[in-house]
């Protein structure tokens, strides 16, 4: 389990579908649109019957702060 620099929260992370790590908050989620397979994250529209997670992006205060700069 790892934290978030900024906020400090715990955050889990997975590599996205092109190859980029990807922080998630770690506890599953109704709401959730990513599901893991084998800890890679996949985006996720409705499907029930899987965990879910959310990318901590979505809920961090900071978020800007990890976000890269577009030139």
């Amino acid at each position: 389990m790892s934290h978030c620099r900024t906020c400090k929260a715990r955050i889990i992370w997975a590599i996205s579908r092109s190859h980029a790590p990807m922080p998630l908050n770690p506890e599953p989620v109704a709401g959730g649109n990513i599901e893991l397979v084998a800890g890679v994250a996949n985006v996720v529209s409705s499907n029930p019957d899987v965990r879910r997670y959310v990318s901590h992006f979505a809920t961090c205060a900071q978020a800007d702060e990890h976000r890269k700069a577009r030139t």
